[in-house]
């Protein structure tokens, strides 16, 4: 009973399997890069999506911010970040190291940006 209301649409059960076997992640990305870890904000997605759109694959293993690997070639963003997180004093609080080792990816973080700001000014 319950599934005559769910399935009363156009839309059959077998469609709906169709579909979400497909993932989301193929329809974003067509050419299938490998998104960075630690991705797991719905803003970094909606960015990486505009970036595969934008940017070509070369700009995006030079310049890109949200992909690890493209086409078999890591992203320079990515082999930068995946050393040690960034080596703080002894006396430095267990929150301000867990905000390093949970966010290494991440490009938001003050260090990293103006990094990448230089970096990318640099090599245009």
């Amino acid at each position: 009973m319950k599934e005559d209301i769910l399935f009363d649409s156009p839309l059959q059960m077998k469609d709906v399997a169709s579909i979400l076997s497909k993932g989301m992640y193929n329809r974003l990305f067509s050419n299938n890069p490998e998104i960075i870890p630690q991705l797991n904000e719905v803003y970094e997605l909606a960015l990486s999506f505009y970036e595969s759109q934008i940017l070509t694959e070369e700009e995006i293993i030079r310049n890109g911010a949200y992909f690890a690997l493209v086409n078999g070639a890591f992203a320079r963003h990515f082999l930068m970040c995946i050393g040690e997180p960034l080596l703080l004093p002894k006396h430095s609080s267990s929150r301000l190291r867990a905000f390093f080792v949970n966010n290494q990816f991440k490009t938001a973080t003050p260090p990293m940006d103006s990094f990448l700001i230089e970096a990318n000014s640099i090599h245009r």
